[in-house]
């Protein structure tokens, strides 16, 4: 959130200066009003959280070509089991705290179709990043700024909110794979590679890849 901080602000006060500038520039009307408010105020809405992804996607990589993700999805396999879900799901679920657009899209990886399905369905609960502004509206004004812990009253209320996403998602997940009547592969294994340094080029070439991905597939729904 630190890092991305400053370019989302770049971007956002980018696109409104360039909405301000149609809107002073072009003869008041309809057309005005879909260019300045509609078109160019819709395109920043999904450009401004590219920084938040890309940086997700880079730490996601960094895990990924040190040979330590596997280990990840490994280690975290026999907590996700009793949700009916399997390691695989972790990356997603981690994708959906940036967006849980990419998530959905990340769930191609998973084999077993009960367990995609569940997780399409469950990681749009996860606290994402577009929800941020709202729990910060809302912690201001409910929760009082006092510095009674490490974090402060309002910065523990946020952790809340963030585990709250976490346990409505494996509630989801775990009433959905019980209650589907898709038929399910549960069998899965996985080699665990052995730890290295990452090749940069392919990371940053991976940020781009799904960064793109992003504005240009999912963008034009959103």
């Amino acid at each position: 959130f630190v890092l991305s901080g400053f370019p989302m602000d770049w971007i956002d006060s980018s696109i409104s200066q360039l909405s301000t500038f149609v809107k002073n520039n072009m003869a008041p009307g309809w057309i005005n009003d879909l260019i300045s408010d509609a078109l160019i105020q819709g395109i920043g809405g999904v450009v401004i959280f590219i920084p938040q992804i890309a940086i997700l996607f880079f730490m996601l990589g960094l895990l990924e070509h040190t040979g330590y993700l596997s280990r990840i999805s490994y280690i975290s396999d026999a907590f996700l089991r009793k949700f009916g879900l399997s390691g695989k799901s972790i990356i997603p679920l981690m994708s959906s705290w940036a967006c849980a657009i990419p998530a959905i899209m990340g769930t191609r990886m998973i084999d077993d179709p009960k367990e995609r399905l569940a997780i399409i369905m469950a990681s749009p609960l996860m606290t994402c990043s577009a929800r941020l502004p709202v729990y910060a509206i809302l912690i201001s004004v409910v929760i009082p700024n006092e510095d009674r812990s490490f974090f402060g009253l309002q910065g523990l209320a946020l952790l809340g909110l963030y585990l709250i996403g976490v346990v409505a998602t494996l509630a989801v997940a775990y009433y959905y794979s019980r209650r589907s009547k898709v038929t399910s592969n549960p069998f899965w294994s996985l080699e665990l590679p052995v730890y290295r340094m990452p090749n940069w080029r392919n990371i940053f070439f991976n940020v781009y890849q799904k960064t793109k991905s992003f504005v240009v597939e999912a963008g034009k729904v959103i």
